[in-house]
C-alpha cells in the first residue's frame, strides 16, 4: 500500500486510554485510517467474519481471553489478515513466542511512537501481500505441473512403428520450456 493508502484497521483493545493513544499514533503515522475498535476477542472474531481488514492490532489481555491464547484463537480465524500484537508487558519470551506463532510483529505499548506503529503496519501489510503472491505462484506452478503431467501422458513414448515406412517426428511440449 502506498503512503496515501486508506488503511482499514481492526484494533482489539479493552483500554479506552490505550485505544485513544494507538488511534492517534495511527493517524499521525499513516494519515488516512479507518479504525474499528472492539474490546473483546469474540467481537474481533465477529468483525473478521463480517469484513476484510488491512491489519489487526491485538492486545493479548482482554476481558474474555488472555495471553498467547488470545493470539492463537484470533489467528485461527483471521483469514490470513496480518496480526500485530500490542502488549503492555515487557516480555521478550512472549514476543518471540508470538512472532514464532505467526504474529507479524510484537509492539510494546510503552515503547512505540507514530513512526514505529506506522512502519509496523506497513511492513505487516507488505509481508502479507508478498505471502499472498507466493501462495498464488505456488498454486499456478502446481496447476502447470499437473497440466504438464497430463499432456505428457497423452504423448506416445516412441514414434509409431509402421512396416514399410520411416517415420520421423519430434514431440515438444507446449508447456514448460517451449
Amino acid at each position: 500500500m502506498s503512503p496515501d493508502a486508506n488503511y482499514h484497521i481492526l484494533l482489539v483493545e479493552d483500554s479506552p486510554t490505550d485505544a485513544g493513544l494507538i488511534n492517534a499514533n495511527l493517524r499521525l503515522g499513516l494519515g488516512v485510517v479507518n479504525v474499528e475498535r472492539v474490546d473483546r476477542l469474540a467481537d474481533a472474531v465477529a468483525a473478521l467474519n463480517r469484513e476484510q481488514f488491512s491489519v489487526v492490532l491485538l492486545d493479548l489481555n482482554l476481558p474474555d481471553s488472555s495471553g498467547m491464547d488470545t493470539f492463537r484463537q484470533l489467528s485461527a480465524r483471521s483469514n490470513a489478515t496480518p496480526i500485530i500484537v500490542l502488549s503492555g508487558m515487557e516480555d521478550t519470551e512472549t514476543a518471540i513466542e508470538a512472532v514464532s506463532a505467526g504474529a507479524d510483529d510484537y509492539v510494546q505499548k510503552n515503547h512505540y511512537d507514530a513512526e514505529t506503529i506506522a512502519r509496523s503496519v506497513r511492513f505487516a501489510i507488505e509481508r502479507n501481500s508478498r505471502r499472498s503472491a507466493e501462495r498464488e505462484l505456488l498454486s499456478v506452478r502446481s496447476e502447470l505441473n499437473a497440466a504438464q503431467r497430463i499432456q505428457d501422458s497423452l504423448y506416445p513414448d516412441a514414434p509409431p512403428n509402421i512396416s514399410g515406412l520411416d517415420v520421423a517426428c519430434g514431440i515438444k511440449s507446449a508447456g514448460i520450456g517451449c
